[in-house]
């Protein structure tokens, strides 16, 4: 076991022009990386930075932000890589949630974030990645900020126990959750992985989803450094990029949303391309449509492979990943990881064929959420995870995903809550009250779809497309809804509170195409 900087460290030292990234035709060496990285780490210690001082970044894919993640756990910092679809009031959650004393901004993104940067410890620590470019002079580029890194600074202590990150992911409540976790967990994760992936063949990645969330970051970033080899960082989830990316690496590996998926089989270039060089092709994030895996079978010739994971524990279930698979199904639950489907009370185990809350026991599973005791205890109980979701399982032990036992809505791999879209619909001026629910969507997995009550308001009443315009002001585009219902009254249950579950079976049956 080592600590997660020492894995670009020890190539950089016996094979420093080994590539590590390729970005848009220009390759990164480990030596190169590893330079950039120690260079990070002393511009930030010089400037304020300590260990367990936790570093913000909203960088898209692009060469910055890989750096970034090992100058922060050399340096013992806790990085927070932010959403890059956040809009201001997400990133303000994020940024004073953390507690972040820096923070490192693609300038593209500065005009959602520029007032949080003038206020407090983060008007003098933010750096700006093309602010010349750009024309923003206030805060320091990303080149200046690293030219002006001490030559030399007295390393801090680091163990396997010091915390290395924590990203945020939505749970039942408004805000999301920051899962965090240490250099132990994080390496734990790659190398359940890595025994899972196992195979000489096995050699460059291909990363298109964004290396912000855990996907991209475990698969790509984290296990070509593990097995001392190199992958592909795709801009801004470009399809043409990533297609022609394929044949002129030859792309061994990748992991897909099953949005990324479909988006594939719909590109017009996707039977065009030169699939030979794939060996393993991931999905999971959502149910992934059996159609989609078949339609992409027919193409390249090979099986797609259904994985289950989160941010909490990394990967824990899959198909064989190079023999055949079971269509439908999640897999079996991967070598040195446990699961057990329970009962509501979460004790009482469920038998095979029966609809269970899927709880998981691996040694790769968070610390804790950030600042969020409570949610901790519910989550963890006697070294398990409660993941949140249904399942069953069959007599062979393979496992299928059925729902989301909290109120999560999943669109193309990523977490909504709708307790945060509902707090932002509220504040119209006409609405009375809410109902956000997931309805079934073949490509998305769920679209977002709002159930409104209006009430009495001076001027016209708002029309649905209000309503919509009036959330993507205020929150992440993901996040809105994409359609609106109107009400004359809002149903309840027995018990007085909103009936979500007869809205969202109401949506599905109008509106859903899964």
């Amino acid at each position: 076991m080592q600590l997660l900087h020492e894995l670009i460290e020890r190539v950089a030292a016996t094979a420093p022009d080994t590539p590590y990234f390729h970005y848009q035709g220009e390759t990164f060496t480990y030596g190169r990386t590893q330079e950039i990285s120690q260079r990070l780490a002393r511009a930030l210690a010089g400037a304020g930075v300590r260990p367990g001082d936790r570093v913000a970044v909203m960088i898209s894919n692009r060469p910055e932000l890989i750096p970034c993640y090992f100058a922060c756990w050399k340096l013992g910092a806790i990085i927070v890589p932010l959403n890059t679809r956040y809009q201001r009031r997400e990133a303000a959650h994020a940024l004073e949630h953390s507690g972040s004393v820096a923070f490192i901004c693609e300038s593209r993104y500065f005009p959602i974030v520029e007032p949080l940067c003038r206020k407090d410890h983060l008007h003098d620590h933010t750096v700006l990645i093309d602010a010349k470019l750009n024309g923003l002079t206030d805060f320091p580029d990303w080149e200046d900020f690293l030219a002006g890194a001490p030559e030399e600074i007295e390393w801090p202590e680091v163990t396997l126990e010091t915390p290395t990150n924590f990203m945020y992911t939505s749970g039942s409540t408004a805000m999301p959750k920051g899962v965090l976790h240490c250099h132990r967990t994080f390496w734990e994760m790659a190398r359940i992985l890595n025994e899972y992936m196992v195979s000489p063949q096995i050699g460059t990645g291909g990363a298109l989803l964004p290396a912000c969330y855990i996907g991209a970051l475990l698969y790509l970033v984290m296990n070509a450094a593990y097995m001392g080899k190199d992958f592909v960082l795709i801009h801004d989830k470009n399809i043409d990029e990533f297609l022609a990316a394929v044949p002129k690496y030859q792309i061994t590996y990748t992991v897909l949303l099953p949005t990324d998926l479909i988006n594939l089989l719909e590109h017009p270039k996707f039977r065009e391309t030169d699939w030979s060089s794939l060996l393993w092709v991931g999905a999971g994030g959502d149910k992934v449509p059996v159609d989609a895996q078949h339609d992409f079978q027919e193409v390249t010739g090979l099986e797609v492979t259904e994985i289950y994971g989160m941010s909490e524990f990394g990967h824990v279930i899959g198909n064989e990943p190079y023999g055949p698979k079971h269509y439908g199904t999640m897999g079996k639950e991967v070598a040195g990881v446990s699961c057990e489907l329970r009962a509501d009370d979460g004790k009482t185990l469920v038998p095979d064929g029966e609809i269970g809350n899927l709880w998981v026991k691996s040694p790769a599973h968070m610390l804790e959420y950030w600042n969020n005791p409570q949610a901790t205890r519910e989550t963890i109980v006697d070294d398990w995870l409660n993941t949140g979701d249904q399942a069953t399982r069959d007599a062979e032990g393979y496992y299928s995903f059925v729902g989301r036992s909290k109120l999560i809505i999943v669109h193309g791999g990523s977490n909504i809550s709708p307790q945060q879209v509902e707090e932002v619909i509220d504040h119209h001026p006409a609405v009375s009250s809410c109902c956000v629910v997931g309805v079934p969507d073949r490509k998305y997995g769920e679209t977002v779809m709002a159930w409104v009550v209006l009430h009495g308001y001076p001027g016209a009443p708002p029309t649905p497309d209000d309503i919509i315009l009036y959330a993507r002001q205020r929150i992440a585009h993901y996040k809105c809804p994409e359609r609106v219902v109107f009400l004359e009254k809002m149903p309840y249950t027995p018990s007085g509170k909103m009936d979500r579950q007869g809205l969202k079976r109401r949506a599905a049956e109008e509106f859903g195409n899964a």
